[in-house]
């Protein structure tokens, strides 16, 4: 039998339009929209899409939620800077679990059964080591995905092997993203001024992220602590 939601669209979406992380598009049309009926089997599609998308995370963040005590603002480009093992990536994939179970909750209000968070994270030092490899097609493929991509993490930014090659396409993907004004954030254990990249990338990492900036302290979390006496 068809599922009745208990919240109305216009309520829902109302809802997640003042959450941190805004909605992907707007929703002028859709709040006044009747609430929709979906069946057991939408919301199982629904459920199985998410499922799958939650497999895709590294087991190692699987249990990270996103940080509401840090300084910055996660619905805007934001720089997250500290050293490493701080918790820098880990607060990355937090958001995106965060992300991923607001597209779940939108998805079930709205009625659709096309499941994709519009949000990517991306090692650069990994990313530009199967840039290097890749076939000519293959690197057009990736690059039109990094730029298009609605939200974008860059992990790690200025921690990889640096090269012409490299900056170059670091350029491409944040010049791009900038003028498209595509939301694109940071994470790094080097501050903005002192990354190893020429004005023009430094320019507009400092256009997207303004003085929405954090910086994290602390031990070494991938280290265990010791124990007292020892």
């Amino acid at each position: 039998m068809p599922k009745q939601l208990s919240e109305s669209v216009a309520d829902v979406v109302a809802r997640l339009d003042h959450e941190d992380l805004g909605p992907e598009s707007s929703a002028t049309d859709q709040t006044t929209q009747q609430p929709p009926e979906i069946s057991e089997h939408d919301v199982e599609a629904i459920d199985t899409a998410f499922k799958s998308w939650m497999a895709r995370v590294p087991s190692k963040y699987s249990d990270a939620s996103m940080r509401k005590d840090l300084s910055i603002s996660w619905g805007a480009p934001w720089y997250l800077l500290g050293p490493v093992g701080s918790g820098k990536t880990f607060a990355a994939w937090g958001l995106y679990m965060y992300h991923l179970e607001q597209t779940r909750k939108r998805n079930m209000a709205l009625g659709r059964l096309h499941f994709y968070p519009g949000m990517l994270i991306a090692n650069v030092a990994t990313m530009m080591g199967d840039f290097r490899f890749l076939p000519i097609d293959d690197k057009r493929e990736r690059l039109s995905a990094l730029c298009g991509v609605k939200r974008l993490v860059l992990d790690d930014i200025g921690c990889e092997y640096s090269t012409d090659f490299s900056e170059d396409i670091i350029f491409q993907i944040l010049d791009d993203r900038y003028i498209r004004e595509r939301y694109t954030a940071f994470t790094s254990n080097i501050d903005i001024k002192n990354l190893p990249y020429d004005d023009r990338i430094i320019s507009r990492i400092m256009g997207f992220v303004s003085n929405n900036r954090t910086q994290l302290g602390g031990r070494d979390r991938r280290i265990p602590a010791a124990k007292d006496g020892k």
